[in-house]
């Protein structure tokens, strides 16, 4: 696997008094971040040869090239993910070729990397690696839908997979926030995970909290999921469907509010954790991540904001 590394450093910036009354400031000890990204291309250039080639079905060959040498990894890191739910065998050689191409030319891998070490410049980060594959072509929903990008994390371990659509318009940028809104999530889950009460409050928060952060670090860019209810419309999800839900820990209800037809608990998640933000602009990014769903709402004014 073909990788990059960067070592990010976060620097203890210290101020001290002389005995004249002068500042005197000093860098302390660096801490070193290990973040890596994987772009799986010379593993795919390999299925591809190895397809034409006639060397077994496309199925088996996937597998075996591409997505078990990954699983090792996530297994030997003891990532949640399984690979295999988030990326099946591409049989459509020509179309993935192209895709590959396209990512390479685009160079992917450094946009990933920048958006890391630019995220890291906001909060400090947590050993990550980053796995990224082409998207299907066949997959337009991610195209159309999610501006040519899909991520998923493990929060227990740092490890982000990545899949990229370089047709879809805007890709780049999109590829940037999906990166920053994952990095939010394995720094959160490495950190904080152990606050996860289980409920699907906790889910609403956990991802408006990436969005947002996402958002703060690439400002400007609006995200299809985040921005996808009318307030009228999310006033009617949030008193009939959310409000008297947020304590429940049935997590296929949670989940189902994330992927409905108007991506309503990332959207409601956002909002939340907006007004959070707006309400309290006194609170640093790494305080407003560390807090629990709870006191984070709680001290929101959402409710007071959807009204209006």
């Amino acid at each position: 696997m073909k990788r990059i590394k960067t070592i990010a450093f976060l620097c203890l910036f210290l101020t001290a008094f002389t005995n004249a009354g002068c500042f005197i400031s000093y860098v302390g000890p660096e801490v070193e971040v290990d973040l890596q990204i994987v772009f799986l291309d010379q593993e795919i250039r390999e299925y591809i040869h190895r397809a034409r080639a006639g060397e077994g079905d496309l199925d088996t060959l996937y597998r075996e090239i591409v997505l078990e040498p990954v699983q090792r990894e996530l297994s030997a890191r003891n990532s949640s993910i399984k690979i295999e739910n988030y990326q099946q065998p591409i049989e459509n050689l020509d179309e993935l070729e192209q895709a590959i191409e396209l990512l390479s030319a685009g160079n992917v891998a450094s946009i990933v990397n920048d958006a890391l070490k630019k995220s890291n410049d906001f909060i400090e980060g947590v050993d990550t690696i980053v796995y990224i594959f082409p998207c299907n072509p066949e997959d337009s929903f991610t195209k159309e839908e999610m501006k040519g990008v899909r991520g998923v994390s493990g929060l227990n371990c740092g490890t982000t997979i990545l899949s990229v659509n370089p047709l879809a318009p805007d890709w780049q940028k999109t590829l940037s926030y999906v990166a920053a809104h994952e990095y939010h999530h394995v720094t959160w889950g490495i950190r904080h995970g152990h606050k996860f009460a289980g409920n699907v409050l906790e889910v609403l928060i956990l991802e408006g909290r990436a969005d947002s952060f996402a958002n703060l670090v690439f400002q400007g860019l609006a995200m299809p999921w985040t921005s996808s209810l009318s307030k009228e419309k999310e006033r009617e999800i949030w008193r009939n469907s959310v409000k008297d839900n947020l304590d429940n820990t049935d997590l296929v209800f949670a989940k189902n509010l994330t992927q409905d037809e108007f991506w309503s608990g990332y959207a409601v998640g956002y909002h939340i954790v907006q007004a959070f933000i707006n309400n309290n602009p006194q609170v640093s990014v790494e305080e407003w991540t560390g807090m629990t769903a709870q006191e984070l709402f709680q001290k929101s004014g959402y409710e007071d904001w959807l009204a209006n």
